[in-house]
């Protein structure tokens, strides 16, 4: 009888099919970024000490009324001076067209909040985290142990990390080095696709509200990125021979490959791709259900990241049968559609698919 493989470790592509933001949780600053012919500059420390001190901005600020002097005061005096074409600048970031028009007042006037989410970098490199797309696993993977629960047997107010830790001690797998989702682990991924700054559009029972401003990857189906999954089905391998009590999560190592776990999070995201698309059809008479159609046909495994994607996106809170998804959602105006968050397809190098 052969050896049950209890390490796994491939490679995959995940391509990006709808705006994804997955941000650092602070704001711009604005000091660090000028804003000149439709796009954003982001300068260094250095640049903008030089442009202060070498280009007589420190004694055109002093002329300001002191009264009216505050950041966005000598952000724009910065703009003033700022050249593209003599200033060193470590990156730009496009301005989506339906929002330039009232981009530049909103950045300017002192009396506006222009808060503005941007995207994960190191340094100029836009950065989608491995603990991002592990979480999408997860959501789905949650999701396929709740279905085996009734409302009976599984508590509703318990958070789905509950549904790997049957009568463990729920206090002892809070701290992140007893994870129950330790045998997975994915690789970050460095991805070349252009970014934008756009407007996101609240759909959900609270209304609109006001549209937030946001950096986004702009989808590209032409291009691949690289990303590896693991999985160790060996529990003792995880936690360092701690025995934990995870009986149901060992009953599904048994069997469990990256293919069977892929597979369980593809079925729960085209379950939410169908929910979706009611969503956004009831809230918006006029939207473009074909944006939905493409992606249902793309092959492969789709998951979901990033911000506007619900609560579920996180964590699983209950144990309906039914996909339930936040009630929160957001549309992002790009390239004069408005177009849902986070949709991307993860597909295995060299691996043939047969359509759904």
């Amino acid at each position: 009888m052969a050896k049950r493989q209890i390490f796994e470790t491939k490679t995959y592509n995940l391509k990006i099919l709808s705006p994804i933001h997955i941000g650092t949780g602070e704001d711009m600053d604005p000091m660090d970024y000028v804003y000149k012919d439709k796009k954003l500059y982001k300068i260094s420390s250095d640049t903008f000490f030089n442009i202060l001190e070498k280009r007589g901005l420190k004694e055109k600020i002093i002329k300001e009324n002191i009264s009216k002097l505050n950041i966005k005061t000598i952000a724009r005096n910065i703009n003033d001076i700022f050249d593209r074409n003599n200033d060193d600048y470590v990156y730009y970031i496009e301005i989506e067209d339906s929002l330039e028009g009232s981009f530049a007042t909103r950045y300017f006037n002192p009396d506006a909040q222009m808060q503005i989410g941007l995207t994960l970098r190191s340094g100029d490199d836009i950065i989608i985290p491995g603990s991002s797309t592990k979480g999408a696993i997860r959501t789905a993977f949650l999701n396929f142990l709740s279905e085996q629960y009734n409302s009976e047997v599984y508590n509703n107010l318990l958070q789905g990390r509950n549904l790997m830790l049957e009568k463990d001690d729920e206090r002892n797998l809070k701290n992140i080095i007893n994870d129950p989702f330790k045998f997975v682990s994915v690789s970050d991924v460095s991805i070349s696709n252009e970014t934008r700054i756009v407007e996101m559009f609240r759909v959900g029972s609270k209304g609109k509200g006001i549209p937030i401003v946001k950096e986004v990857i702009v989808p590209n189906k032409d291009k691949n990125n690289n990303l590896t999954i693991s999985i160790k089905t060996n529990l003792r391998d995880c936690w360092n021979n701690k025995p934990l009590n995870l009986p149901k999560l060992k009953k599904e190592l048994i069997n469990l490959d990256l293919k069977t776990l892929l597979e369980k999070t593809d079925r729960f995201y085209r379950s939410l791709l169908k929910v979706e698309k009611d969503v956004y059809k009831r809230a918006y008479p006029s939207f473009d259900n074909s944006f939905f159609a493409l992606i249902d046909k793309e092959k492969g495994y789709l998951i979901r990241l990033g911000f506007g994607c619900g609560n579920l996106s996180y964590t699983i809170k209950g144990c309906s049968k039914e996909v339930k998804p936040g009630k929160t959602r957001f549309l992002v105006s790009l390239k004069n559609k408005m177009l849902p968050l986070g949709y991307a397809i993860l597909t295995e190098k060299n691996e043939a698919y047969t359509d759904h």
